[in-house]
């Protein structure tokens, strides 16, 4: 990789990299309270809060979680990270949208346990906190990152599965968030790796214009759980065919020979741990032949999670860093930044518009594409 820039885009470019920083601060944060603190907020709390202080329920839920943190509400670090990030912004949800969803009144009353397994009503407290959609780079802000956090005023059930009665998969405000742009693209004979509690898969056969649904999954026990517990409730059970299958597999051996019209992608249940498997699909993608549309869920998290590799390789780069300090492979995060690196070793980028496009979210998905195995 060879990088060329004169003095003011350089400046840009150190801007972007501090962004990078305060973007994983600000993600290190609210991992602390969405791990950690997320039941140490009630109503009484705010309630008392607001009398105290005269503010609003979401100014008051904002003090109460930065004082949890440790973090002083008027500190214009903390200000900076609200203005880039969204950072300690919680937004009231309205239940109805979510009670109402197809899938949550079909699934409401589902429980049952086999062995290990066990479906329950999970729900969220009043005033608990969460994610409920996914993380995008402002591209306009030094590729700022901005997560969205929320709460409901009252009690919110969802389904869930738990594994030795810890949870292994739910649907909450977020899945059903971070999926409907792919549920209302999806069109014609549909094909889905992950099968999980078959939201996507319910959500596309309620369309008209989905002649087929295809789910590939390979966990013996994910295919039985749904097969008994939920798929009997679907009402277009017909359009569903469930394939035992690797997805890898299946995808790189068998796309072409049966073409689909859309395809979806979610055998991850984090940016993490989605980011090695998202690149080798994009990889395989150029070897299919078909007019198949790709959809990847949380792309825009993942997205994210890539720049920052990309901007830790140009950090690098300005110094000093070579090809032989990449070839060290001790984790999985040095085998990404290897497998980037080669990627991108041979790339020249002689302004400032070759480097921002690299970092655009489509030349993010061109790289993921360059990328080859270790």
């Amino acid at each position: 990789m060879k990088i060329q820039l004169n003095d003011k885009e350089l400046e840009l470019l150190n801007q972007i990299i501090e962004q990078k920083g305060q973007n994983m601060a600000v993600s290190d944060l609210e991992n602390v309270y969405l791990n950690e603190n997320y039941l140490s907020i009630d109503e009484e709390g705010v309630q008392q809060l607001m009398q105290l202080d005269g503010t609003d329920e979401k100014e008051s839920f904002r003090a109460l979680f930065l004082d949890g943190l440790s973090l002083d509400i008027h500190d214009p670090e903390v200000e900076d990270m609200r203005m880039n990030c969204n950072f300690s912004n919680f937004e009231e949800l309205p239940p109805n949208a979510y009670e109402n969803d197809p899938y949550h009144l079909l699934t409401k009353h589902v429980k049952g346990r086999e062995g290990n397994y066990s479906f329950i009503q999970n729900h969220f407290e009043p005033f608990e906190g969460f994610n409920y959609d996914e993380t995008y780079g402002d591209r306009s802000n030094h590729f700022a990152e901005k997560s969205f956090l929320g709460y409901f005023r009252k009690r919110f059930d969802y389904l869930a599965l738990l594994d030795r009665n810890v949870v292994w998969m739910s649907i909450t405000p977020h899945e059903i968030n971070t999926m409907r742009e792919s549920i209302c693209n999806a069109h014609g004979r549909v094909v889905t790796f992950g099968l999980g509690l078959g939201y996507f898969a319910y959500m596309v056969s309620l369309k008209e214009e989905v002649k087929e649904v295809v789910v590939v999954e390979k966990d013996n026990k994910v295919i039985s759980l749904f097969n008994k517990y939920l798929l009997p409730l679907f009402p277009h059970k017909e359009k569903i065919k469930i394939v035992k299958e690797d997805a890898f597999h299946f995808f790189e051996r068998k796309m072409n020979d049966t073409p689909f019209d859309y395809a979806f992608i979610d055998i991850y249940h984090t940016a993490s741990d989605a980011l090695p498997l998202y690149l080798r699909f994009k990889r395989a993608e150029k070897n299919i032949h078909t007019n198949t549309e790709f959809s990847y869920w949380i792309e825009e998290s993942i997205l994210c999670l890539l720049r920052r590799y990309v901007l830790t390789l140009i950090e690098e780069y300005y110094q000093g860093l070579k090809e032989s300090d990449y070839d060290v492979i001790e984790d999985e995060e040095s085998l990404l930044l290897h497998v980037l690196y080669q990627a991108l070793k041979e790339e020249e980028f002689n302004n400032m518009d070759s480097l921002l496009y690299l970092l655009s979210d489509q030349g993010l998905r061109t790289l993921a594409a360059k990328t080859k195995d270790r």
